[in-house]
């Protein structure tokens, strides 16, 4: 494997959010052997500059390329190290009223390795409403895929135009001014080597399984987001449980789970990789662990900081046995 590839794929698992003063993404790719010691390592580096009033958000991962003409017998697929850059406009409230700007006009650059460096490979604007972009493994290779008002879509990079691809609701509604779209919403829940979707809805998650020739319809499952007030009703958040895949059943098949107040409620995926719409409850006997960060509390006085919490941070295998600890 190339340690740039290496890199790239380890990037893919968060995007970074920056805001943008004369600012300037610069890559450190390693040219060296990774078996070498740390101090052995060498890197090159390579600058890309970038708008100086954008909020940025990129997100590096592996795409796919042919190595010689389609039409050739020996034309071979090859890993490419690609580098998706969203930029925003950085505006106030009041540049916005002053602009008469409702929606966001976003930018989206993909920049592709080239064996000598990096080359900007496509730019185009994206729809406004488009607040979530995310990479997608499909059976010709990795695609750009966006969600906007409640369609999944995926970028043409020929014609470099999103075209439909599924459609789904989800809780994020509304216009997002401030945070970049990149969001994790395709997973291999099935582990065929295509991704499949996952997405909070108010009614649940969204799951659909994508099949060769396209997405299953969606299933709803698990429970809805959590609502919270800050100060009066007007200012309401949501946040949704956090899923949980792992093989509950020891079947060989990845489950849905989510831990609720103290229990997991599981979804087990059948044969032919539905879920099970209703869920079962295995209960740990662990009720004083919290499920997510957002509910730890964090007193003031002495005798709540006394108090120790404890918090569900993955489900996964530890000890090599096969089964999820």
């Amino acid at each position: 494997m190339k340690p740039v590839l290496w890199i790239t794929h380890f990037w893919k698992t968060a995007a970074r959010r920056l805001r943008g003063y004369g600012l300037s993404i610069v890559f450190f790719t390693l040219t060296a052997g990774w078996a070498s010691a740390a101090a052995a390592l060498e890197f090159s580096t390579e600058t890309i500059p970038l708008a100086a009033d954008q909020k940025v958000a990129f997100m590096p991962f592996l795409s796919s390329s042919v190595s010689s003409d389609l039409s050739s017998e020996n034309a071979q697929s090859e890993s490419v190290p690609m580098l998706l850059v969203i930029e925003t406009p950085d505006l106030d409230e009041r540049e916005k009223q002053a602009l008469g700007l409702e929606e966001p006009i976003r930018t989206v650059t993909l920049f592709r390795q080239n064996g000598t460096g990096w080359e900007r490979y496509l730019h185009t604007e994206l729809d406004g409403a488009m607040d979530l972009v995310d990479t997608v493994q499909r059976g010709d290779g990795i695609a750009l895929a966006g969600y906007q008002r409640s369609e999944v879509l995926v970028l043409q990079e020929s014609t470099a135009t999103f075209q439909p691809m599924l459609s789904a609701r989800s809780m994020y509604v509304g216009s997002n001014w401030d945070a970049s779209p990149t969001f994790e919403m395709f997973f291999d829940l099935n582990e065929d080597g295509l991704d499949d979707f996952l997405m909070p809805d108010f009614d649940g998650w969204q799951v659909a399984l994508q099949q060769p020739d396209g997405f299953s319809a969606p299933q709803t499952l698990g429970p809805g987001p959590r609502m919270d007030f800050s100060e009066s009703s007007e200012m309401v958040g949501f946040r949704a449980e956090t899923p949980h895949v792992f093989d509950a059943n020891g079947d060989g098949r990845k489950d849905l789970a989510f831990w609720i107040n103290g229990r997991f409620q599981i979804y087990e995926q059948g044969p032919g990789g539905r879920f099970a719409e209703d869920a079962k409850t295995l209960d740990p006997d662990m009720n004083d662990v919290l499920g997510s960060f957002l509910s730890v509390e964090f007193g003031d006085g002495d005798d709540d900081a006394e108090q120790p919490q404890r918090l569900l941070d993955a489900v996964g295998d530890v000890n090599g046995d096969g089964f999820a600890d």
